[in-house]
């Protein structure tokens, strides 16, 4: 079975705003952010958290 993750509205709507704001000085930045934190985010799917 494959895991599947789902992003809360409020988690992406702080995403979006994250991204308005890094703009202001950046739209690259803020591309690449946005683009980190949703890889961050999948990566949970393969690699959670282990605590031995």
């Amino acid at each position: 079975m494959a895991a599947e993750l789902i992003w809360a509205l409020e988690a992406l709507d702080d995403i979006d705003a994250m991204a308005r704001y890094i703009a202001r000085d950046s739209a690259v930045y803020a591309r690449r952010v946005v683009l980190e934190m949703l890889e961050l985010g999948e990566l949970f799917l393969t690699q959670p958290l282990n605590r031995s």
